[in-house]
């Protein structure tokens, strides 16, 4: 049994665009802001569920979700986004915390080596 199956999405603009044509065409989903990503779900005409995803700047321990309106502008979505998670203590940038997993499996492998 497949839980879903995701579709990365360039930009947020995509996302929105995305979105609007599916609802366009009668799909009724949910947006949900994760922190460190901004996602669309619906189901396809099969009934499994889709998700669209576009990633944030930064990285944010999970599980977080907030539904949010995927209609406002882009710059409006990341500013509310960006606000929410200011005090959060594992908030940092992405490549950051990309740099750390890297390092921490890069040591993790040496050790089983």
């Amino acid at each position: 049994m497949v839980n879903q199956v995701s579709f990365r999405l360039e930009s947020l603009p995509d996302l929105q665009a995305l979105a609007a044509e599916l609802e366009r065409r009668g799909s009724r989903g949910v947006a949900g802001d994760h922190a460190n990503a901004w996602s669309y779900y619906a189901p396809d005409p099969d009934g499994n569920l889709l998700e669209l995803f576009v990633d944030a700047p930064w990285y944010v321990a999970q599980p977080k979700f907030v539904p949010f309106d995927l209609s406002l502008p882009a710059e409006e979505i990341v500013r509310r986004t960006e606000a929410r998670i200011a005090d959060d203590p594992t908030k940092r940038p992405v490549a950051e915390w990309r740099k750390e997993l890297a390092e921490t499996l890069a040591k993790a492998e040496a050790r089983r080596a």
